[in-house]
């Protein structure tokens, strides 16, 4: 929620100033843009979208197989062939798709409450910020509020960059798949413009299925996949990133690592997911009221102005 809020205030904020709208006014056509976008781009483009997952879905079976094969031919059957089949047994199957349709109402009910909660928030930060300022010490309060803006400038810094990261490894990613001849191209670059959010393991997850698909075009094909999300992965690391953390929050590579293991294993998938946004906020905290504050030395803190 916020993060989602964070978003929210970043375009009205955007709006108000460049189209000179009252505040609540660029609130509202912020929401209103943010609910119509994904609703006109599943319009447009929804069909293709769910033909391709769909073609996805059928083709890989068929991966599987051909995988499996040259993993044969490579004298790795019976070690491989006992970790797919326990993969795709029957029961393992059904055991997925009970918990998948299980947890689908409460992700529903959890994506109403962090939407509303968001919009919530973006309405009237102050006032909360007030409400939990007034929770404290008198005496704590002006060193509260600094951080808590500092972690609102963070966040906001390290949203810009890692939005527009997505959207350029999404884009070559589908770009290049295009080039190589892969089917479902559009899905496998959304995908891999989405996992780009999650630090270390998205990318690495984008690229199994579009590996897959290519090997049913044959092992050149794969290889070519395989070769391009490394190359995206170097550009990225190396190129895109670099350039956009000079004007966002830079995070030691590190403590990223051990953030998304900490976060992971205290709270599961969605710990892997928010790892990155959650280490940016621990980051300001221990910078501001720690290392600055408590020690008495001065550091360089993501977000001050």
């Amino acid at each position: 929620s916020v993060l989602l809020a964070v978003v929210i205030r970043v375009g009205t904020r955007a709006v108000r100033d460049r189209v000179r709208l009252p505040e609540r006014l660029a609130l509202l056509l912020v929401v209103a843009t943010m609910v119509a976008v994904p609703i006109l781009a599943a319009v447009k483009f929804g069909a293709d979208i769910a033909g391709q997952t769909e073609l996805v879905s059928r083709a890989l079976p068929a991966a599987f197989d051909r995988a499996r094969a040259l993993l044969a031919q490579a004298g790795l059957s019976n070690l491989v062939n006992t970790e797919l089949d326990a993969l795709v047994s029957t029961s393992a199957f059904y055991s997925f798709a009970s918990g998948a349709l299980m947890s689908i109402g409460d992700a529903l009910m959890n994506v109403v409450i962090v939407v509303s909660g968001g919009v919530f928030l973006a309405a009237k930060p102050a006032l909360y910020r007030r409400g939990l300022l007034k929770l404290l010490p008198p005496s704590t309060r002006g060193a509260a509020g600094r951080s808590l803006q500092d972690m609102e400038n963070a966040l906001t810094l390290w949203l810009k960059g890692r939005l527009l990261a997505m959207l350029l490894v999404g884009t070559f990613s589908g770009l290049g798949l295009w080039m190589i001849g892969v089917p479902s191209y559009v899905m496998l670059g959304l995908v891999a413009g989405l996992l780009e959010f999650i630090p270390f393991i998205g990318p690495f997850l984008a690229a199994i299925p579009a590996v897959l698909l290519a090997l049913l075009i044959g092992p050149t094909e794969a290889l070519l996949v395989m070769g391009l999300y490394f190359v995206l992965q170097q550009l990225e690391g190396n190129l895109i990133t670099p350039l956009i953390q000079q004007h966002a929050v830079d995070l030691p590579p590190a403590l990223l690592i051990y953030a998304v293991l900490g976060f992971g294993l205290l709270f599961g998938l969605p710990g892997v997911i928010l790892s990155a946004p959650l280490t940016v906020v621990l980051f300001v905290l221990v910078k501001r009221l720690y290392v600055q504050d408590y020690l008495d030395t001065e550091t360089p803190i993501p977000g001050e102005l």
